[in-house]
C-alpha cells in the first residue's frame, strides 16, 4: 500500500510523452445502445410537445379598427376565447401601449351597441388564447353587456393581431358565426379555425414562460416584421424559424428544435463518453443518465434558446477532446487542424445563440494551453530527440491557426446571425436615426465609443456594421447594468445563485395551471435530485483522484465543469437554474468516471471472490435505474401532465424541501 501511494504521488514528477491515441472503432453495440436510448428519449419529448394545429391567419388593424361578428340570432356569451399573435408594431409603440386592450361591445341591431368591455392584455399574451382570469371577470359583468346578435371587436392599440376569436353559451357550447365584416381586410381569419379554439388556455395550446419572447421573434424575422427579442444573439430564434416554416406557427412547431436538439444531445453525450472511457457500457450508463435528467428534458421542451448552448458547447468540447488525445509530434499536422477547426466552427454557433457561449471559448482555450504546455514540457525533456525539436514551427503554426479557428470564424458566424434581424428593418435604425439611435432605447444605451459607430461607410454593409454595433452595446447594457440594477421587489421570485444549484434547491416554475379542483398541471426546471446530488460527491471524487494520480481525462472534464459554474460566481445579473444546464454533461461524465474507477479499485479487482467483483461492477446499474424511478415519479410535473394534489403532496414534496417556500410546485 505504501509502495502504490509513493507510485501515485511520484508520477506529478515523472515525465510520460503523450501519443496520438487511435480514434474509437464504434461495433454495432454502440449504435444500438445509443439509438435505443436515443429513441426512448425522442419518445419523452416529442409527445405532449404541444397542439399541431394553432390559428395562421391573422386580422390585423391599426387603432380605431374594428370588425363586426354576426350571429344567427341574439345569444347570450357566456364565455369568450381571443387568440393574440406578435403585435406587428415597433419598439416605439411599445414605450406607449405597454397594456393594450381589445374592446368589445354588442348589440341586438348593429346600430345602438352596449358599453364595450375592454380585453386587457400586455406584451406577455403572444401567440396565446386570451387569459382565462379576464374571461372571469366577463363572465360577471351584467348580462345585458353580453346578449345581442352583433359583437363589435375593436382595437385599442396600433397593429393589433388576431387570429381567431370564439363565443360559448352558458352550457360551454360554441355559438356559431355567420359573418364577420370589417373595412380593415382580411376579418374573416378570426373565424376560420372553430374547430380549435380550446376551452381553456394551456401550455398545450399557447405560449409560456420566455416563450413569449423567442418564438415570437422568430416568427418575426420569417415574415419581416420588426423584431421584438434583442437581448441574445440572433440564431437561436433563427434555428427555430426553419422549423416554425415546415410545421407552422405552432405549439409543437416552435418547440420542435429544441426537442430534437435535446434528443441529439443523447447520442453525442454517448460517443463523447465511448471515446473517454472506451467502453460501451460506460457510454450507455452515461447517456442513460443524462437522458433521466430532469433539466434536460423540461429546458429543451420548452421553445427558448438554452438548449441551443448546451448542444453547440458539448460538440465543441468533444472536438476540443479529439485534440487532447492528438500530438502534433507523430500526426501530420493538418491532422491536427481538423478537430480544432470544428471545435471552434461549434462555439462560435454557442456564442451566435447567447453570450454564455463565450464560457465555453474560455474553458477551451484553457484546454488548448494545457495541450501547448504538455507538448512544450515534451520538447524540453527530449530536447536532444529531433522527433521532438520542431516544437516551436509546429506551435506557432498551431496558435496562427487557431486564430482563424476561435477567433476569425466565430466571429464572421456569430454577425451572420444577425443579417436576418438587420434585413427586417429592425436592428437599430441607425441610417434613418442616425448615430444617436432611435428614441426608445435607453440612454445608457449609446454609452458607447463614437468611433466604432462613426467609422464605417453609409452604405448597405456599413449600415449593418453600424447595427451591428449597436447590437451588442444594448445587449451589455442589459445584461451588465439594466438588470444588476433592479430593485428587490422587481427580482423575479424563482431566481437563484449558483451555489443553489449545485445542490438543486431553487428549481424553477414554468407553468401552472389550477382549474380543476384537486388536480394540477405544473412544468418545474430542476435537476434529477440522485444525478445532481451524486454528481457533487462524484466532482470531490474526481478532484481528489486528479490530486492524487494526475489523470489527463479528470482534468479535461473537470475544467470544462468548472468553466460552466465559475463564471456565475461572480455575475451580479439575475440567474436562474437553468444557467447551469451546460455544467450538466460534464457532472454526468465526472460522475461515471467516479463509479468506473470505484469498480477499477484494487480492493474490488482484487476480491477472491470474482462474483462479488462482478456484482459490484455491475451492480452501479442500481443508480441509473433509481436515476429512471425519480423520472417516472416526476415526471407529471416536469411534462405538465395533469395529476392529483395529493400525489404531489404525497410524493414529490420532499421534506428535506419543505422550508424552501419558493420551491413551488403547486
Amino acid at each position: 500500500m505504501k509502495n502504490h501511494k509513493k507510485n501515485a504521488t511520484k508520477k506529478w514528477y515523472t515525465f510520460e510523452a503523450d501519443t496520438t491515441q487511435s480514434p474509437e472503432k464504434y461495433t454495432w453495440r454502440d449504435w444500438v445502445c445509443a439509438g435505443v436510448v436515443t429513441l426512448i428519449a425522442a419518445v419523452l419529448a416529442f409527445v405532449n410537445l404541444g397542439d399541431m394545429r394553432a390559428p395562421q391567419n391573422f386580422w390585423t388593424p391599426e387603432r380605431g379598427g374594428y370588425a363586426i361578428v354576426e350571429f344567427y340570432e341574439d345569444v347570450v356569451a357566456a364565455d369568450i376565447q381571443i387568440y393574440r399573435g406578435a403585435t406587428h408594431h415597433n419598439r416605439a409603440d411599445d414605450e406607449t401601449d405597454s397594456h393594450h386592450s381589445i374592446l368589445v361591445s354588442f348589440s341586438s341591431d348593429g346600430e345602438h351597441w352596449q358599453q364595450p368591455y375592454g380585453f386587457i392584455y400586455s406584451h406577455n399574451d403572444v401567440f396565446s388564447w386570451l387569459r382565462r382570469q379576464e374571461v372571469s371577470y366577463f363572465q360577471h359583468t351584467n348580462e345585458e353587456r353580453r346578449t345581442g346578435r352583433y359583437v363589435r371587436i375593436e382595437s385599442d392599440t396600433q397593429r393589433l393581431m388576431i387570429g381567431q376569436i370564439g363565443f360559448r353559451d352558458a352550457q360551454g357550447y360554441m355559438i356559431p358565426i355567420r359573418s364577420i365584416t370589417s373595412a380593415t381586410p382580411n376579418a374573416e381569419f378570426m373565424m376560420d379555425s372553430q374547430d380549435i379554439v380550446p376551452v381553456e388556455r394551456s401550455f398545450m395550446n399557447s405560449t409560456y414562460f420566455d416563450e413569449i419572447f423567442h418564438p415570437r421573434s422568430a416568427y418575426e424575422m420569417i415574415n419581416d416584421m420588426p423584431v421584438f427579442e434583442a437581448t441574445h444573439p440572433q440564431l437561436g430564434k433563427l434555428i427555430m424559424s426553419f422549423f416554425i416554416n415546415i410545421f407552422g406557427m405552432t405549439p409543437f412547431g416552435w418547440r420542435f428544435a429544441g426537442a430534437l436538439f435535446g434528443v441529439l444531445m443523447i447520442p453525442l453525450l454517448y460517443f463523447f463518453a465511448r471515446d473517454i472511457f472506451k467502453s460501451t457500457y460506460w457510454a450507455t450508463f452515461a447517456a442513460g443518465l443524462f437522458a433521466m435528467d430532469f433539466m434536460r428534458f423540461t429546458q429543451t421542451r420548452i421553445a427558448t434558446i438554452d438548449t441551443f448552448v448546451v448542444f453547440f458547447a458539448l460538440a465543441a468540447f468533444y472536438c476540443m477532446y479529439k485534440y487532447w488525445r492528438m500530438s502534433f509530434y507523430d500526426t501530420p499536422l493538418w491532422k491536427t487542424f481538423i478537430p480544432l477547426c470544428l471545435s471552434g466552427i461549434f462555439m462560435g454557433l454557442g456564442i451566435a445563440n447567447k453570450w454564455q457561449g463565450l464560457y465555453v471559448a474560455v474553458a477551451l482555450a484553457v484546454m488548448f494551453f494545457v495541450v501547448l504546455a504538455k507538448r512544450f514540457w515534451e520538447h524540453y525533456k527530449n530536447r536532444r530527440n529531433p522527433h521532438y525539436a520542431n516544437f516551436t514551427k509546429l506551435a506557432i503554426k498551431t496558435c496562427l491557426w487557431c486564430v482563424l479557428f476561435f477567433g476569425f470564424i466565430p466571429l464572421v458566424i456569430y454577425a451572420l446571425s444577425f443579417v436576418p434581424y438587420h434585413m427586417t428593418g429592425n436592428l437599430m435604425y441607425s441610417h434613418i436615426y442616425g448615430f444617436e439611435g432611435p428614441p426608445w432605447f435607453p440612454h445608457a444605451y449609446f454609452n458607447m465609443p463614437r468611433f466604432l459607430i462613426r467609422m464605417w461607410p453609409n452604405n448597405v454593409f456599413g449600415n449593418f456594421m453600424r447595427d451591428f454595433i449597436l447590437a451588442q452595446g444594448y445587449m451589455w447594457w442589459y445584461h451588465g447594468t439594466w438588470i444588476p440594477e433592479l430593485p428587490p421587489e422587481q427580482m423575479h421570485p424563482f431566481a437563484s445563485q449558483w451555489h443553489e444549484w449545485v445542490f438543486n434547491v431553487r428549481p424553477i416554475l414554468y407553468y401552472v395551471n389550477r382549474n380543476v379542483e384537486g388536480y394540477r398541471q405544473t412544468i418545474v426546471a430542476f435537476g434529477n435530485p440522485l444525478i445532481w446530488w451524486g454528481g457533487v460527491m462524484a466532482i470531490i471524487f474526481s478532484i481528489y483522484h486528479f490530486i492524487r494520480k494526475y489523470d489527463k481525462t479528470i482534468l479535461f472534464l473537470l475544467i470544462g465543469f468548472f468553466a460552466m459554474l465559475v463564471p456565475w460566481m461572480g455575475v451580479q445579473r439575475m440567474a436562474f437554474i437553468y444557467h447551469y444546464f451546460p455544467a450538466v454533461p460534464f457532472l454526468i461524465l465526472l460522475t461515471v468516471f467516479a463509479f468506473k474507477k470505484i469498480t477499477e479499485m484494487p480492493f474490488i479487482q482484487g476480491l477472491k471472490d470474482g462474483k462479488v467483483a462482478i456484482g459490484v461492477k455491475y451492480g452501479v446499474i442500481a443508480y441509473p435505474v433509481g436515476a429512471a424511478v425519480l423520472f417516472a415519479m416526476f415526471y407529471p410535473v416536469l411534462s405538465g401532465t395533469q395529476v392529483s394534489v395529493s400525489y404531489i403532496e404525497n410524493f414529490l414534496l420532499w421534506p428535506w424541501f419543505n422550508h424552501i417556500d419558493r420551491w413551488v410546485l403547486i
